[in-house]
């Protein structure tokens, strides 16, 4: 879960970001959708769409992940099963790399 938040926090970070820079526009035409986003009220899911390609392997596996850290946040951690953290550490850090290229 731990592990998960950090993530989950520079989503946020670089989601907001990305709005702000984009709002940032001279032209309204350019400037008009991101205005509308409010991020703070956006799901994390939809804050990961903005930041990775939504048909790719890594959107995919933020999916798996985040579905995972619903479970287990929110009191269903038997449907989980067996968790690897060793193998979930390395994907969230190639994933949070992936964020930053």
């Amino acid at each position: 879960m731990m592990l998960f938040a950090c993530f989950e926090g520079r989503v946020t970070d670089l989601c907001e970001q990305l709005v702000e820079s984009r709002r940032a526009a001279p032209s309204w035409r350019r400037r008009r959708l991101w205005d509308a986003i409010d991020v703070p009220k956006l799901q994390f899911i939809r804050k990961a769409a903005l930041l990775i390609e939504k048909g790719s392997a890594n959107y995919a596996r933020v999916n798996d992940l985040y579905k995972v850290r619903c479970l287990i946040a929110h009191g269903a951690p038997t449907k989980v099963g067996a968790i690897n953290l060793a193998a979930d550490y390395q994907d969230i850090c190639r994933l949070w790399k992936a964020l930053s290229a």
